[in-house]
């Protein structure tokens, strides 16, 4: 964006009992400092503890 603000949405995928697949936004936020596989995985890991997944 012309903001240049970096954003990083996690999202979370399953199947129902009924064998349907639901989607679900588990985080959206401002991924801040370089966009590397580090810094990303460390924003990924940090929202599956805080939800305890």
């Amino acid at each position: 964006s012309s903001n240049r603000i970096a954003f990083l949405a996690t999202t979370g995928a399953f199947i129902t009992p009924d064998w349907e697949l639901r989607e679900v936004l588990l985080d959206f936020s401002e991924l801040k400092g370089a966009h590397t596989g580090d810094n990303m995985g460390n924003s990924v890991y940090k929202t599956l503890h805080e939800l305890e997944i």
